[in-house]
């Protein structure tokens, strides 16, 4: 009824006026099982592995706005 997560996340983060940087962190995510049998996350934790800068323009392109963030 319960279960651990473990990963590495890795993420490119880039701003509007070009700059952009890579980012890593460590995931260590603890998840319950509810009575209805759904898992919930009950423990989130996170630890920075690096930040690396990338070049400017890195990417060619990408979207503007979000399509899972569409409310």
């Amino acid at each position: 009824d319960t279960a651990r997560g473990l990963w590495i996340h890795m993420q490119p983060w880039l701003f509007s006026d070009g700059r952009s940087l890579l980012r890593s962190s460590r995931l260590n995510n603890t998840f319950r099982r509810t009575a209805d049998g759904t898992w919930k996350i009950t423990r989130t934790r996170t630890e920075n592995v690096f930040v690396a800068p990338l070049p400017n323009a890195f990417a060619e392109s990408y979207p503007s706005t979000s399509v899972l963030l569409t409310e």
